[in-house]
């Protein structure tokens, strides 16, 4: 994945909030600052991203044959 490329991923499954230009990282910065509960919404998206992205140990396996017989494939 490139630097653009995690960016969209991350901007499209939500896990966190979206910063394009200066004037939103101040805002960012302001709400973490002075707004406690926008930190609990902050933690929920991101739990919330890791719980539905994240691949368990018995998972990984069969994920990462796939992508091997589909990288074999493409190649072929």
């Amino acid at each position: 994945m490139s630097y653009n490329q995690n960016n969209a991923f991350f901007a499209k499954a939500q896990a966190g909030e979206i910063i394009i230009n200066k004037e939103d990282l101040i805002d960012v910065v302001t709400k973490v600052t002075t707004e406690p509960s926008y930190i609990d919404n902050i933690k929920m998206k991101g739990n919330k991203f890791l719980s539905e992205t994240l691949v368990s140990v018995n998972e990984a396996p069969v994920l990462a044959k796939t992508k091997i017989k589909e990288i074999i494939s493409n190649y072929f």
